[in-house]
């Protein structure tokens, strides 16, 4: 990922704005003080890959730690509700696990090999509890695909059209924080403040 990064940097020509690359783990960021970030972002998904309750509060605990009072906090994980459409759409041949994740989130895949790399999957009102006993108050919460999830080839379609390409930006943009569309997208994101 520090190869991935290094790259993309140099891509968006941007090496100057950028301090350093780390290597660390999401639930010990002992490398930075207290209230050191102005905002603390937590995209793609890292918290969904730490399975066990305790690991995932305190990674909660430090993404807030190392923000600034009044800080905003970004956080994205992989949706439980979601998921099922995902398996659907892309991978049937793992149905089984569709409906196994549901009650508890945790997925561990087969002892073949097969299927996603372990993870926890989230439910929106988890996520949000997470954050808030952490002293983050969340603002918003968005579905990241909106109603465009598993909508990608009818959704990129919409482009060659300008008018009608607007029209759905301007819908997806009205319905992203509705809760079942948060809910059900197979991401979503929370947007928060650490409480000063």
């Amino acid at each position: 990922m520090l190869k991935t990064a290094k790259r993309e940097i140099k891509k968006a020509k941007v090496q100057t704005r950028v301090k350093q690359l780390l290597e660390g783990s999401i639930d010990d960021l002992s490398m930075f003080g207290d209230e050191t970030f102005d905002a603390v972002l937590c995209l793609g998904g890292p918290l969904n890959h730490l399975l066990n309750i305790k690991q995932r509060v305190k990674a909660a605990s430090e993404l807030v730690r190392v923000a600034k009072k009044d800080a905003p906090i970004f956080v994205s994980v992989i949706s439980r509700i979601g998921l099922p459409k995902t398996i659907l759409v892309g991978f049937p041949h793992e149905m089984k696990y569709a409906e196994t994740h549901l009650e508890t989130g945790d997925y561990v895949p087969g002892l073949n090999g097969e299927g996603f790399t372990a993870a926890h999957w989230f439910l929106p009102e988890e996520l949000r509890e997470l954050f808030e006993t952490q002293g983050v108050e969340a603002l918003e919460m968005a579905g990241l695909e909106g109603l465009s999830s598993h909508h990608e080839k009818e959704t990129n379609r919409l482009y060659k059209d300008q008018e009608k390409w607007k029209m759905w930006i301007d819908v997806l943009l009205k319905t992203c924080t509705h809760p079942s569309v948060v809910g059900g997208a197979e991401h979503f994101l929370l947007v928060g403040r650490k409480q000063g």
